[in-house]
């Protein structure tokens, strides 16, 4: 049915295609004022092609002026290529190059932010605006009442036609505007893509610095518990060599002996306290006083032994100190491995949100393009069906008519059969006798009567026989409009019906005045008839008195 209009469609679509993938940026760039303009270019050469339909069937008109049954017929043939050519298509739609750029992505995805992902990545994202919400189809559906189209002329057609055009206009204005929402809604995604990429760059990158920081941390912590566990090992055996240097002194002090009697083993690495036990032994080998040497000397001792404790005490706490800062250390890195962790199903969740959005929404688009097609199938299918209606009530119009012209022509030859036959019984009567003349006469009208009722009879039988079985076939067409159109028809099945009760009750009345005229036009030749059959009568009875 629309063969020609797709070959059209795809001898034009066919050199466009090539220039359009590398104007495909550019396109994606324009604004909401080019799809203005497009939609009003569309609707002009709408305009100018339905101006050149307008005059081409003007001339048509002028031209078949004067048969007017073939022009009868020729109209609705005429009309239904225009419509033909006129049904907007969208299969065209969907095999122009907007339809890869459709399906080759999934639209604009609303991201979840949460408070920890701006803490880290320190990016204000806001969310989109509002999606766009294309509007109802409500108002065009109301106005397109594609139904029967019996009893209209010319210029109804053409006015019908001319609402089709802009409904035309208007769902393909309806489709450039949701082509520029879904290339903003691509667009802002690509722009979130980017922004999610780099923050998750970003995050990455924060990641591995903080794992260095991490390990270089647990290797100077390594590090440092080495160093405080050998200046430990140290210290204590500073501290036990000095325990063992106090008592042998306190012991010499008590036994009154010299340096001799100081073991080996009493000899410490320690540089101090190898000089303290060197000036010992020295002074109580030079000085035979050896009580005022030893209290010296001991005295000595002691404050080294006070220092030792000092520098142990603050030894210890810088152990703690740096303990302490190993433990925050640990609590640090499981702090950022938690969080590490928790980012990483953040991501997860994220691709998971996105993958089933983007199926969603292809699934969505696949649904609304099936829904398309099937729309456009139905709507094929329903103007199919109203031109056929249309051109078998038109037949059936032109059979009726031709049944009446016959019917007219055959009671007028009937009626110049009677007017001759009463004017050659006129003349056999005045030549015959009176009696044969009165009885001929007499007999004649009242065959004449019966006949011209029994035609009368025959003819409104048939006519209401006709009536019937436009009747019955008027309802069987009516049964199957509301079959076809009951799920989503309800208002044009109504306004069928309502043309069609119109064009029968027309039909009916035109019929009915016909007839009561042809009625009326038999009972005056009958009274004619019969006042001269009684003139005659009276004369003949004048003449006989």
């Amino acid at each position: 049915m629309f063969k020609k209009l797709k070959q059209k469609i795809s001898e034009e679509q066919s050199p466009s295609k090539s220039p359009l993938a590398p104007d495909q940026q550019g396109r994606q760039r324009s604004t909401s004022a080019g799809n203005r303009s497009r939609t009003s270019s569309v609707t002009e050469q709408q305009d100018d092609s339905l101006a050149t339909s307008d005059r081409e069937n003007g001339s048509l008109s002028d031209n078949n002026g004067n048969d007017p049954i073939s022009s009868q017929r020729n109209e609705p043939q005429s009309f239904a290529q225009k419509l033909q050519m006129r049904v907007p298509s969208m299969e065209s739609l969907f095999r122009s190059p907007i339809k890869e750029s459709l399906f080759s992505s999934s639209t604009k995805e609303n991201l979840l932010r949460s408070g920890s992902r701006d803490s880290l990545n320190k990016i204000d994202m806001e969310n989109p605006g509002t999606a766009f919400d294309p509007p109802s189809d409500i108002e065009s559906e109301a106005e397109d009442s594609v139904g029967s189209v019996e009893g209209l002329n010319k210029e109804q057609l053409f006015n019908r036609l001319h609402r089709m055009d802009k409904s035309l206009g208007n769902y393909r204005g309806k489709y450039s505007e949701l082509v520029t929402a879904y290339r903003t809604q691509q667009r802002d995604k690509e722009k979130l893509q980017s922004i999610l990429s780099q923050s998750q760059d970003k995050a990455l990158r924060r990641i591995g610095e903080l794992r260095e920081e991490l390990q270089m941390d647990q290797q100077a912590k390594k590090h440092l518990q080495e160093e405080f566990d050998a200046s430990l090992e140290e210290k204590d055996q500073h501290i036990s060599v000095l325990q063992t240097q106090v008592s042998l002194l306190k012991k010499r002090l008590q036994n009154g002996q010299g340096s001799s009697d100081v073991p080996e083993c009493a000899a410490s690495p320690e540089p101090d306290a190898e000089r303290s036990l060197q000036e010992v032994d020295a002074d109580n080998s030079s000085t035979p006083d050896a009580d005022g040497n030893a209290t010296s000397t001991l005295n000595a001792l002691q404050v080294r032994v006070k220092r030792q404790e000092n520098l142990l005490q603050r030894c210890k706490k810088s152990i703690r100190s740096h303990k302490e800062q190993c433990v925050n250390l640990s609590s640090e890195n499981e702090a950022l491995q938690n969080q590490l962790h928790e980012r990483l199903q953040e991501l997860e969740k994220m691709k998971e949100l996105h993958t089933s959005e983007k199926t969603k929404l292809i699934t969505q688009l696949r649904d609304a393009k099936n829904s398309i097609e099937q729309l456009e199938q139905d709507k094929g299918m329903m103007i199919a069906e109203a031109k056929r209606q249309m051109h078998e009530t038109l037949e059936l119009k032109e059979e009726e008519i031709s049944q009446l012209r016959l019917r007219v022509k055959k009671l007028n030859s009937q009626c110049e059969d009677l007017q001759q036959q009463k004017e050659t019984f006129e003349k056999a009567a005045f030549e015959d006798a009176e009696k044969t003349v009165i009885a001929s006469q007499k007999t004649e009208d009242v065959l004449e009567k019966l006949q011209m009722e029994e035609q009368i009879k025959a003819i409104e039988k048939a006519s209401e026989e006709e009536r019937v079985n436009l009747q019955r076939e008027l309802s069987r067409v009516k049964q199957e409009v509301v079959d076809i159109m009951k799920k989503s028809c309800d208002s044009r099945i109504s306004e069928i019906e309502n043309v069609h009760a119109e064009a029968l009750l027309n039909k009916e009345q035109e019929y009915n005045e016909q007839m009561r005229l042809k009625e009326q036009d038999f009972q005056d030749q009958l009274n004619a008839v019969l006042k001269k059959n009684e003139e005659i009568l009276n004369l003949q009875q004048k003449k006989k008195k």
